[in-house]
């Protein structure tokens, strides 16, 4: 008897992955929406001030204002770097993880997409060594003594699944991204063996 999920099952997960990737981008427009309309005031009444209104036609304020805005976001990155700012940082995100559902995750898999994290390398895409078979992991941290904490996603929903403490010989890292490691449990494991251990690009 087949086990594959159905079509309706499959388009529900699929559904719910894209909201988890939307949902952060669609906050981020919002947010900088609701900046721009806050600048755009004050950025015209400086460029009537300066006179320089007119220097790109009917698009100046506009310009002008996307200026602006790029200065106060470096600007707000800047105060983020510092210690006391940081540490208001990390109280909020600690409280958004604790009553956001989903927004570690999301945090997580940006991250390990953008290849950093804060303290630390990026998860790392990789098999796992059951013992019968291997199984597609995500390697999230190492630990002394030659143990390793994993992340075994679902299928066909990567952001699904549990974590495991294991040896790190049981954990093979492969040479690929997260989102090319992602899309292959999406698709049900199809793909996987195409990728390299990193173990074995060494060893050669």
């Amino acid at each position: 008897m087949s086990t594959k999920p159905s079509f309706w099952s499959r388009a529900r997960t699929t559904l719910l992955a894209g909201l988890f990737v939307l949902l952060p981008l669609f906050v981020i427009v919002w947010v900088l929406k609701k900046i721009r309309s806050a600048l755009q005031g004050p950025v015209q009444t400086l460029a009537e001030t300066t006179g320089v209104q007119h220097v790109f036609g009917v698009f100046t304020i506009t310009i002008l204002t996307l200026l602006a805005l790029v200065l106060v976001t470096y600007l707000a990155g800047l105060f983020l770097r510092a210690g006391t700012v940081g540490r208001f940082s990390g109280w909020l995100e600690e409280n958004m993880m604790r009553y956001v559902p989903g927004y570690g995750r999301v945090r997580q898999m940006l991250k390990a997409h953008l290849g950093t994290v804060d303290d630390g390398p990026a998860p790392q895409p990789a098999l796992f060594d059951a013992g019968n078979g291997h199984q597609p992991a995500v390697l999230l941290e190492e630990l002394s003594g030659g143990r390793c904490v994993i992340f075994l996603p679902g299928v066909p929903d990567p952001e699904s699944g549990g974590t495991l403490l294991t040896d790190r010989a049981n954990v093979h890292v492969l040479k690929t991204t997260m989102a090319e490691f992602n899309a292959c449990i999406r698709n049900f494991g199809e793909g996987l063996g195409q990728f390299s251990r990193v173990e074995e690009l060494v060893a050669s």
